[in-house]
């Protein structure tokens, strides 16, 4: 830091006697010539030193001591501190023992000549500057060890000036040195960051305690950088400033974040590690329970006349039961446990399929307009977990028109250019389904945040906030994509496409009518109420059922049946032994023997961890007696 140079040095007079200053101002001519300001004061000191700046104050002591101006400095942290030399009124006066013990830099008489006095102030001004220009050999050596360092080492003032910044900062923000001398640090730094540096700032120049922070400076290419910043207090100057060391953590502070989200990203994979598991559980429970619901209550609706009161309420409990499997499913898909069985779909023939369904769900109070595109393209994706989007969006549309509205979904050919405008990502044909309700909307908050794990604006026990997640789960494993456009009081469209299938003749392969047959089955469940369902909607259909309630039974009834058995249709978890296991050991007596799993779990699971036997069938709890006869007979035609 340079010195000012002798024509520019500043003294200040505290004196009430203006005659001596007067005489002292005429030895101060020059050359070099050295302006000379008088306060009569402590007060009037106080208040210049309040806006100038002084390079040395000449203190009358009769009319203050050196302890009580440095009071002053100490009210007044954010000032300069020029030295003081003190003047007393005679040689020996035993005030200017005082004023060197307070701090004083010299003291001298006013009875010396003012050509002596003008000297010694000289002198004490050329040494200052000689000081501060001519830097010792040690001084030097620390000179060369800043510029060459990494890090960034700057001073600045109290009123934030730099006055001094090293040449690293030039590899960090892309200027040099000179681009900063002399700006205020507050003008360089980031928006957010200047009041938590001025504070530190501030609070350092009070108590010289070191202090650090971290504050971004713009680089000269526009991005942001963030510093990691130390600082110190240099006091030993007549004016104070603080030294910064600073060290760009910008990637370190990008790394620590990447790693942040990675974190959150095991920990919400573990989570849904267990919640998988859970819904395997549940799905196995509920999947007997609800085929049971089902079954049952399609059997009373079969039997009830079309103008029967209860016939509605029977309506009601299988729709009830629907909307309970295709939340199981929708569990399963979200945590990942229901494998995908991908194939050619039709959306619009899944449309069909599925509209009646759609309707219960709705209710009355929603009207459903379905448009199909004509010549719509096919897609390759698992038809259920397409079917357990179609559900979520409705019943989400739904909960938003609590007092009704309308809901339409269309279908379309979407040529590459509008694939990008929807998903920046995809390039490529697709096949798109739009969702469209006239409900609640959202805002711009709740859009941000609406495909996140679990967030649901609904009231607690009404959403369990898995409905739109699970969607974009299922998109992005089937390679597809999702769009969501919507405003507070205007509704919600949520659009959905899938790759199109690409080759001639596309072929998909339609469900055959469900039909029975006169084959012999053996029937094994451990839960009497879907066995007795079961074997209802076998034996109605023809087939003579043999059934077990355990696997013993089963094994039993194997070897005492003398009459061929053509299908074994077991549940897969059983109290004795799976029912894989059981498969393996009913074959070695009867090779011929075709075999179905029926299980709530997601695919057939044994206690080693493998899987079902080959060339066996499987369906999935809970089903209905079309579903299960079509998935026998399969099995039986081979």
């Amino acid at each position: 830091m340079m010195g000012a140079p002798l024509s520019m040095a500043r003294l200040l007079l505290i004196d009430q006697d203006p005659e001596y200053a007067e005489r002292l101002r005429f030895a101060l001519v020059g050359p070099p010539a050295i302006p000379l300001s008088r306060e009569p004061g402590l007060d009037e000191a106080a208040a210049r030193l309040d806006h100038e700046r002084f390079d040395l104050i000449l203190l009358d002591l009769p009319t203050a001591t050196v302890a009580s101006m440095r009071e002053v400095f100490e009210r007044h942290p954010s000032w300069q501190r020029p030295p003081i030399i003190g003047l007393s009124r005679a040689a020996g006066d035993p005030s200017s023992a005082n004023a060197l013990e307070a701090g004083a830099l010299d003291c001298l008489s006013k009875t010396d000549s003012d050509v002596r006095l003008v000297g010694r102030i000289l002198r004490y001004q050329i040494e200052l500057d000689r000081i501060k220009r001519e830097p010792s050999p040690t001084s030097d050596r620390f000179e060369r060890l800043i510029e060459r360092a990494r890090d960034i080492i700057a001073t600045v003032d109290e009123a934030g000036t730099i006055t001094y910044i090293s040449p690293a900062i030039e590899h960090t923000l892309g200027v040099g040195p000179p681009g900063f001398s002399g700006k205020v640090i507050w003008e360089l730094v980031h928006p957010d960051d200047v009041a938590a540096l001025y504070r530190m700032l501030t609070a350092l120049f009070a108590d010289g305690q070191t202090r650090s922070i971290e504050f971004q400076m713009r680089h000269v290419g526009g991005a942001w950088r963030r510093l990691s910043t130390a600082a110190q207090l240099l006091d030993d100057d007549p004016w104070p400033q603080a030294v910064l060391n600073a060290v760009d953590v910008t990637e370190l502070r990008r790394i620590e974040v990447a790693l942040g989200e990675r974190d959150e990203q095991l920990r919400q994979a573990r989570k849904m590690e267990v919640i998988g598991r859970l819904a395997g559980g549940i799905a196995h429970d509920f999947g007997n329970l609800l085929t049971v619901i089902g079954g049952a209550t399609a059997r009373v609706i079969e039997g009830l006349p079309e103008q029967s009161p209860l016939r509605e309420h029977a309506l009601s409990i299988r729709s009830s039961a629907e909307r309970a499997s295709a939340m199981t499913k929708q569990l399963l898909g979200f945590t990942r446990q229901q494998p995908a069985a991908n194939a050619l779909i039709d959306l619009n023939d899944l449309l069909r399929d599925t509209e009646q369904l759609l309707c219960r769900l709705l209710g009355e109070h929603i009207e459903l307009q379905i448009r199909r595109a004509p010549d719509l393209g096919a897609v390759t994706a698992d038809r259920t977990q397409i079917e357990q989007v179609l559900l979520n969006l409705a019943v989400n549309a739904r909960d938003a028109m609590p007092m009704g509205g309308r809901l339409t979904i269309e279908t379309k050919n979407v040529a590459s250019e509008e694939t990008a405008l929807y998903d920046a990502s995809q390039a490529a044909p697709s096949v798109a389904v739009s969702v469209t309700d006239t409900g609640v909307g959202m805002d711009a908050a709740t859009r941000a945040r609406a495909f996140e794990p679990f967030f649901t604006t609904k009231e607690e026990g009404k959403g369990t906030g898995i409905g739109l997640s699970s969607v974009y789960e299922i998109l992005q494993n089937n390679g597809g994509w999702t769009h969501l456009a919507s405003a507070s009081g205007r509704g919600t469209t949520v659009t959905f496409g899938l790759p199109r299938a690409v080759g001639a003749a596309l072929s998909i392969p339609r469900e055959g009518a469900a039909r029975g047959g006169h084959e012999t089955l053996l029937l094994v469940e451990d839960e009497d109420g879907v066995r007795e369902l079961v074997r209802g909607m076998l034996e109605i259909s023809g087939y003579h059922v043999l059934e077990a309630s355990a696997p013993s039974i089963a094994e039993r009834i194997s070897h005492e049946y003398t009459g061929p058995i053509s299908l074994m249709l077991t549940d897969v978890v059983m109290p004795e032994m799976t029912g894989v296991e059981l498969a393996a050991r009913l074959k070695t007596g009867r090779p011929e023997l075709q075999v179905m799993f029926m299980s709530g779990y997601p695919e057939p699971t044994t206690r080693d961890g493998g899987g079902w036997a080959p060339g066996s069938y499987f369906i999935s709890k809970p089903f209905d007696r079309q579903a299960l006869l079509r998935r026998v007979r399969k099995a039986l035609d081979g």
